[in-house]
């Protein structure tokens, strides 16, 4: 997927290359660092995946920094593990444990974690288990859905506006490892091209209606990506302004069958959308494309990555481009790009359900997932600490105070409404995750010797 730099090079400044021979570049014993601890399992051969929280809950934060309880806000955040690192100087490969056994306990050296175990944990943990996890709420919506449709109720609503939220969840979740099959179906474009188009679905609507013929799964193609996805679901099932009573009186229209055929447009968004995520779950499934054991399998018998240099270089520049999606369009754009111009809350990302900042913290739990590794698994922290201990501190702190800063901004105003009322906290938040965007880009681009190469257009 084609994405805009804006200004990266004066963001990021300049940053190290190194040699595309896939050398795990130094290493050494790490503790077992762990990711947030409310995790998310999905049945994919034992592997479970470690992004967390709930789309619909508020994150606490417990002692030792992960998330912890939720509660009915749908405003959530998220925090790494504070569990500490140990470096070493050994810059052999992963050597086998060798020690003695005393009263029950193993001593000796343990084995090196390299760069090729972070991308297997990642792959088979944390990013092929989200890709089931987005197909299952998938289903679950489209489900939901159908019911709305048969019987439209207060409950029916709500039930559908609840599985839509659990998918757009899972969609930030994947979004945050957004290459190979992500990157090459432009799959935003595909499922999350927003803001909504409300012209362009009213439109589409009035067409239909005058043609006097039902929709058809067939019709989905004749329909830009602006009248579809989750946006236009959102569109369609959420009014900030009338409630719910608003949005079931549009749906039980009277005089003609509109109402039959808003919901059915919204059963054609949903159905595209499992269409979507089943071909990107397969994508990544090993028992289909398996482009999981592509990146597991790095520098070895992988088609995709001869080295395991390049796996690491486009996992972290599609990691690296979710953070910098926080900053210049999910905030940027709404607060009308800097302070002291004109608020545009039409810009706001999920500004009909008001989820906003429930999808910013879902980035973050994505972000933070990959970063200190999923549940159990391994992340980036255990490459970066043995090499700049220094620099995992920073990074793990600022994921911390990207949390609280959000934790404070949901607990308030939706974002649509923040940006023209306290438009300078929305930015003290947005300057937060522009630092973690530095010490991701700069310093840990810098440790792990990738360059930061994101460009073009992001397809808004």
């Amino acid at each position: 997927m084609k994405r805009t730099i804006y200004s990266m090079v004066f963001v990021l400044g300049a940053l190290v290359t190194c040699s595309d021979d896939g050398d795990p570049m130094g290493g050494g014993e790490t503790s077992t660092g762990t990711g947030p601890s409310t995790t998310t399992a999905a049945s994919t051969g034992g592997t479970s995946r470690g992004t967390t929280g709930s789309s619909t809950g508020t994150a606490t934060t417990s002692s030792s920094g992960t998330p912890s309880g939720s509660d009915s806000t749908g405003e959530t955040g998220v925090v790494g593990s504070e569990s500490s690192t140990a470096a070493s100087e050994s810059e052999t490969a992963s050597s086998t444990v060798a020690g003695t056994e005393d009263e029950g306990t193993f001593t000796g050296e343990p084995p090196e974690i390299t760069r090729s175990d972070v991308l297997a944990s990642l792959a088979t943990q944390f990013m092929f288990p989200t890709t089931v996890a987005f197909h299952e709420a998938a289903l679950v919506f489209e489900a939901s859905v159908a019911e709305l449709c048969a019987t439209p109720s207060a409950d029916s609503l709500n039930a559908a506006q609840t599985a839509w939220r659990g998918a757009r969840a899972e969609l930030r979740h994947v979004s945050t490892f957004g290459f190979g099959p992500f990157d090459e179906w432009t799959f935003n474009l595909l499922v999350d091209a927003w803001p909504a188009r409300v012209d362009a679905i009213e439109d589409a609507l009035a067409e239909v209606l005058a043609a006097g013929q039902p929709l058809t799964p067939e019709d989905t193609g004749s329909f830009g990506a602006g009248v579809k996805g989750l946006p236009a679901a959102e569109y369609l099932l959420f009014d900030p302004a009338g409630g719910n009573d608003a949005v079931l009186g549009r749906l039980t229209v009277p005089e003609n069958e509109e109402g039959l055929l808003r919901c059915s447009f919204i059963g054609m968004i949903a159905a595209d959308l499992r269409e979507h995520t089943l071909e990107l779950r397969s994508a990544w499934d090993p028992a289909g494309g398996d482009f999981a054991g592509s990146v597991a399998r790095a520098g070895t018998d992988s088609p995709a990555y001869p080295t395991v240099q390049m796996a690491m270089h486009d996992m972290v520049n599609a990691f690296i481009f979710a953070v910098q999606d926080i900053v210049f369009m999910k905030l940027g754009k709404p607060l009308g790009d800097e302070v002291g111009q004109t608020s545009d809350p039409e810009a706001s990302e999920s500004r009909f359900s008001d989820n906003a900042w429930t999808d910013i913290a879902s980035d973050l739990e994505g972000i933070t997932a990959i970063y200190v590794g999923p549940a159990g698994g391994l992340g980036l922290s255990h490459v970066v600490t043995t090499q700049a201990p220094d620099v995992d501190t920073d990074i793990r702190a600022q994921l911390r105070a990207c949390d609280a800063a959000l934790n404070v901004l949901s607990a308030g105003s939706p974002l649509r409404v923040a940006v023209v009322e306290s438009p300078f906290a929305v930015d003290a938040f947005r300057e937060e995750v522009r630092v973690l965007l530095r010490l991701l880009g700069v310093d840990m681009a810098g440790v792990l010797g990738v360059t930061v190469s994101i460009s073009d257009n992001d397809g808004d």
